[in-house]
């Protein structure tokens, strides 16, 4: 115990043996060990009164009145704590008058004693004003070294709650730990953080939010602001934190934070707590992920975040060398959010850019969706550029583009076309009359043999079926990239239905085989039903493709999984018919008059002894069916596409034989890197792991057939490529997609120009 403490401890003793001594003494004491030493000697013999006790609630101030009405009717000396902490919350004069009430009440029944802390220059401003209290050494001021200005943190208790240790909560315990300890290094929960606390005797720094509160406990990295999270973000944090600091948290949630953007596909899993600490993370870390690195960047605040994602590539152009990259890292991240109001007004604001707009589009929700499509019908045909654009943003759709060789090549003229205006939802000048040549030639039943005819012959031991009603020819070049990527090997045979291209006239073939047949309607339901936006009524754009293909491959994907049976050696994929959405788009009803309506979407219609038979109309079992773009008069009109007559997409059906890829077929080049000049022409020498009588190359939407073949080499000449660069290929075995490969074309060196090689 200091000398000083000593010094008041007996001048206090002096004051309780004053008989004649009423009034209140107060003692002043400047540090903390002096006041804990003069506390704990003096509660031995003296009572104790604590102003807090007289706080009704937790956080409510005390009732001073009531406390000094206390203090002047005990009976018993007391010791009384408390009351400097209280009044130094009041400004200067409030201080001022509830100490001169205490120094000018009486109790003649005990002695009392207030203890204040580290109150020496107030008292000594009243002590020379009022000479009273000095002459009758009602204050004691006990000498000692005074402590740095402690800041009290007031602390709004709506970002608190009652059960958070690193807070005390409400006035009323302030007080007592004040009475105990006499000073409080915690902050202070109270409703009353809105007083006016400028003239306080004590320095207050109100804590307005959680991450004020945060940081007075964990040291928070600078680049972190408040912005980055919103209140029940940081009181989150806050409340989690624990013992941890800020990055012992991130590391402890998410583990090494070397690789941080990798846990990006979690995203969909998290509640919003844990999404928006992957946010603070993803700003403590280097960003491996370029897109993403510059989103985290650019994003101020953490509702900034996720817009960002989606809008940022907005800030980049097309032609950068970057471009490709980032749209791909975007696409791989938003696809993984699904933020619908987000791709809602990305469709609005993309369409700034025209024209450009394809570049910023993905084929991942159904709104950008509509807007390739819309994009496509804008387009006067779909050339070659076109479909470069299109192999990156909605690659389904090149998939769907891709040819696949019938063995006729009018027909792979006639299908490439097709796809073409289905996509681009037109009909190009110069198509109709193909279709009325087709019309007339049916040249078909002599190059193709009947369904009916090639199914009978296949042995059906080991087998499934499966029946896909309206899988027509187009999707084969789809097909055929589908089934290499699922390690599935296909065999297609190109064949006719029976007349009318109705379900009800191609069923015949599977009597005796429906005990091992998959019936599947989903493609020809997509086609009738019009459901939603694929109505033609309500949408001209050929939306429903993006179903068709979904559905097609879940067929296979279905097909993979039967081949993994034991008993199943392969399947039969078989279909009644194919469908035309040309004749929808033509929109053309013949106009003179039949004796019956039309059916099928008005592709055909009952023949009546002595009708009117169209030039393009055949008569087969009993049907007047039309092999033009044509319909008869109908209630209604078709939804989305329609069948029952005899163009060549609706006549024209595969019969696939799907097994599984024993061994999984790839091409490599020997050499990546082309030469090219005047002299020299650019060739391609490439190794695949099947022996072929040929192989193809598809660049830029030309075909190169191979001229040679060594063991597994081919020799595939590409003699127009000139142009200086990178070029990726896909490489074709039997109309059946193989493998992707990649080559750079450059100049000659010095030396190859000079000696011309």
């Amino acid at each position: 115990m200091t000398e000083e403490a000593h010094v008041a401890i007996d001048c206090i003793k002096k004051f309780l043996k004053q008989s004649n001594m009423s009034k209140f003494l107060i003692v002043n004491i400047n540090n903390v060990e002096d006041y804990m030493n003069i506390k704990s000697s003096l509660d031995i013999e003296l009572s104790t009164i604590k102003l807090s006790n007289f706080c009704c609630e937790y956080d409510d101030m005390p009732d001073i009145e009531k406390f000094v009405k206390c203090c002047r009717e005990t009976d018993k000396s007391s010791l009384v704590l408390g009351v400097s902490q209280y009044l130094k919350l009041k400004n200067k004069e409030s201080f001022e008058m509830w100490t001169q009430v205490l120094l000018s009440s009486m109790n003649t029944l005990a002695k009392v004693i207030m203890i204040y802390f580290d109150c020496e220059n107030k008292l000594k401003e009243i002590l020379d004003r009022d000479v009273r209290f000095k002459n009758q050494n009602q204050i004691i001021l006990v000498k000692g070294d005074r402590l740095e200005n402690a800041t009290l943190n007031l602390v709004n208790s709506q970002i608190t709650n009652k059960k958070n240790g690193n807070v005390i909560n409400g006035i009323k315990n302030y007080l007592d730990q004040c009475e105990e300890e006499c000073i409080v290094k915690l902050p202070v929960s109270t409703r009353h953080y809105n007083y006016d606390y400028s003239e306080a005797g004590v320095n207050i720094r109100k804590i307005s939010d959680s991450f004020q509160l945060l940081n007075l406990f964990k040291e928070i990295p600078g680049e972190i602001t408040s912005d980055l999270g919103t209140e029940d973000n940081w009181k989150y944090l806050y409340e989690n934190m624990h013992e941890y600091c800020l990055k012992d948290l991130l590391i402890r949630e998410f583990g090494n934070m070397d690789n941080i953007d990798l846990l990006f596909y979690n995203w969909s899993k998290w509640d919003d707590n844990i999404k928006w600490l992957y946010f603070i993370a993803l700003k403590l870390s280097e960003i491996k992920n370029k897109y993403l690195d510059y989103v985290v960047k650019k994003s101020l605040k953490n509702t900034d975040f996720i817009r960002n994602l989606y809008f940022s590539i907005l800030d980049f152009s097309y032609e950068d060398d970057e471009f490709e990259s980032l749209y791909n890292q975007r696409k791989n991240l938003i696809e993984v959010i699904g933020n619908d109001s987000c791709i809602n007004e990305f469709c609005s604001i993309v369409n700034m850019k025209a024209e450009d707009r394809i570049y910023y589009l993905t084929n991942i929700t159904s709104l950008e969706r509509e807007c390739i499509f819309s994009w496509l019908s804008e387009l006067d045909y779909i050339d070659d550029n076109s479909r470069a654009i299109i192999s990156k943003v909605y690659p389904e759709l090149e998939s769907y583009m891709m040819e696949y060789n019938i063995g006729i090549e009018p027909y792979n003229d006639y299908f490439k076309k097709y796809k073409l205006q289905k996509l681009n939802n037109k009909i190009y000048n110069g198509f109709i009359d193909v279709v009325y040549e087709n019309a007339k030639r049916r040249d078909y039943n002599l190059f193709l043999k009947t369904r009916n005819e090639v199914f009978e012959k296949i042995d059906k031991r080991g087998s499934k079926i499966y029946f896909v009603d309206s899988l027509g020819v187009e999707y084969m070049g789809y097909i055929g990239k589908i089934c290499t990527e699922m390690g599935l090997s296909i065999d297609v045979s190109f064949t006719t239905a029976n007349l009318p291209t109705t379900t009800f006239s191609n069923k015949d073939f599977l009597e005796g085989f429906w005990d091992i047949t998959n019936d599947i309607k989903d493609l020809d339901d997509i086609k009738h039903e019009g459901k939603g936006d694929y109505n033609y009524e309500f949408s001209k754009l050929p939306l429903h493709i993006h179903e068709e293909l979904n559905i097609i491959k879940e067929i296979f994907r279905k097909i993979k999984a039967e081949l993994s049976k034991p008993d199943v050696k392969k399947v039969i994929v078989v279909s009644d018919h194919g469908a035309s959405r040309l004749v929808v788009l033509y929109g053309n009803k013949i106009t003179y008059p039949t004796e019956t309506n039309g059916t099928q979407g008005g592709r055909c219609c009952k023949y009546v002894e002595g009708m009117e038979v169209p030039l393009y109309a055949t008569i087969e079992n009993d049907q007047c069916i039309l092999a033009s773009y044509d319909r008869f008069k109908t209630p209604g009109a078709p939804r989305v596409e329609t069948h029952g007559g005899a163009t060549l997409e609706e006549l024209i059906v595969p019969v696939i034989v799907v097994k599984n890829e024993k061994e999984i077929i790839r091409a490599n080049l020997v050499e990546d890197v082309i030469t090219v000049s005047y002299k020299i022409k650019a060739v391609l020498k490439i190794f695949v792991t099947k022996k072929f009588e040929k192989i193809k190359v598809k660049l830029n939407n030309n075909e190169y057939e191979s001229t040679e073949f060594d063991g597994r080499y081919y020799t595939v000449p590409i003699y127009d490529i000139i142009k200086l660069g990178e070029y990726e290929g896909e490489v074709y075995a039997n109309e059946q997609y193989i493998d992707k490969i990649k080559f750079n074309v450059i100049k000659p060196t010095s030396n190859e120009k000079d000696y011309g090689i």
